[in-house]
């Protein structure tokens, strides 16, 4: 079976430095430009760490503010892991084969009803 995982980079500090932005006081006033207003720790929280969730409105005010798009800020990585097939099948069937032998001998397996 094949599972697929995604993960990210979120490059708000890298693309910032690329553009001569060192401070968020610097980005502040972009921001405000676009009709987005931020405080400080929450601009804080948004360069220095991974963000879970973001608002469209900010990712845009974002974009557009430092020239760049969704695909650059937020770099995303998709992986395939390949899982083996377990032969659930032949449990299955030795499971139902042991319920039919014991149900047969009148006996219970789990002791439930006390055989």
């Amino acid at each position: 079976m094949n599972c697929r995982t995604i993960t990210y980079s979120w490059r708000l500090r890298e693309i910032m430095a690329a553009r001569g932005l060192r401070t968020i006081s610097d980005l502040i006033p972009l921001l405000a430009a676009r009709g987005v207003t931020l405080s400080a720790s929450q601009i804080y929280r948004q360069i220095g760490t991974r963000p879970d969730r973001i608002s469209l409105t900010v990712l845009g005010a974002l974009t557009d503010a430092l020239g760049c798009t969704v695909e650059e800020l937020c770099a995303f990585q998709v992986q395939t892991v390949v899982t083996p097939e377990i032969a659930t099948e032949h449990l299955v069937s030795r499971s139902r084969a042991d319920r039919l032998v014991h149900a047969s001998s009148g006996r219970d397996p789990s002791g439930y009803f006390g055989s």
